[in-house]
């Protein structure tokens, strides 16, 4: 496809701009995180190569969606007022678009000037985009880079960040009802004598009331799949033990140990298989 072709697009989403990125020639080795499970924050990857095109953002203003500063350029600069919002999700939650930092493993938001270089012996990483959602936990969101089949026939990216619910006990408790009244007092029982006015306030249990709260967490619910027992839900992976885990830090450690599956206590469940039947 030539660059030209992407310059008539009025405007878009990250998205559609990448996708067309994505199409024109010297783009290949499209890669990107799968359909994945994950709670209130949600992390996905795509890495591309390009051979011959440098992308670089700026605010172009008026300029097209795609634009050269020089004929004869194998720079395209992306014109970031025509860019409406950065993700495009299904439901809409909040996704932020994040490029390497210095530093390792370090990420930051897009910004003006950013450029993505060309693959070459000199630079031989490919450009690393990574995205950023917050959802609600059991919420599964589609984000994808889906334009007309007959565009992308070629990249077609479309993942699921899929969403669970923990189960909890349904647990009830009586809790008192407190009446309170306030008198105003003349006389004193006690000594038989009148005396300055003062208020009395009295604190009297009328009755009681049903409270509803969750208890201990006995199982997770996964599409239209339910487990239950001891478990924890980590990355794709669902741990079911079948003894106490105590106090450990299921943040930390949240998966069956090697050691445990091998003693036959724990479990190890992969969801995309259990439910999406990848």
């Amino acid at each position: 496809m030539k660059w030209q072709w992407a310059a008539g697009f009025g405007g878009g989403s990250i998205f559609l701009i990448i996708t067309l990125l994505l199409n024109l020639s010297g783009v290949s080795n499209v890669s990107y995180t799968p359909d994945a499970f994950c709670g209130e924050t949600c992390e996905a990857y795509i890495n591309f190569t390009t051979t011959y095109w440098e992308f670089c953002f700026e605010h172009g203003e008026d300029k097209d969606l795609v634009y050269k500063k020089m004929t004869r350029s194998r720079r395209l600069w992306i014109n970031m007022d025509k860019i409406d919002e950065l993700v495009e999700t299904d439901p809409s939650v909040t996704v932020e678009v994040l490029v390497p930092a210095r530093g390792k493993n370090n990420w930051r938001p897009l910004k003006e000037d950013d450029c993505w270089k060309r693959t070459t012996k000199s630079q031989p990483l490919p450009v690393r985009l990574k995205l950023v959602a917050e959802k609600e936990a059991w919420q599964s969101v589609k984000w994808s880079f889906e334009l007309e089949h007959w565009l992308s026939e070629d990249v077609v990216i479309d993942p699921v960040w899929m969403g669970y619910n923990y189960v909890y006990e349904n647990k009830t408790r009586q809790e008192p009802i407190y009446k309170v009244e306030t008198i105003k007092r003349l006389y004193n029982d006690t000594n038989k004598k009148w005396q300055e006015a003062r208020n009395v306030t009295t604190k009297k249990i009328s009755g009681y009331k049903t409270e509803y709260y969750e208890g201990d967490k006995v199982g997770v619910k996964v599409g239209k799949e339910e487990w239950s027992g001891n478990l924890n839900v980590d990355g794709n992976i669902l741990s079911i033990w079948t003894i106490p885990t105590g106090d450990r830090n299921l943040e930390e450690y949240g998966q069956c140990r090697d050691y445990e599956v091998a003693k036959g206590v724990c479990k190890r469940v992969d969801l995309t298989q259990a439910v999406m039947g990848k």
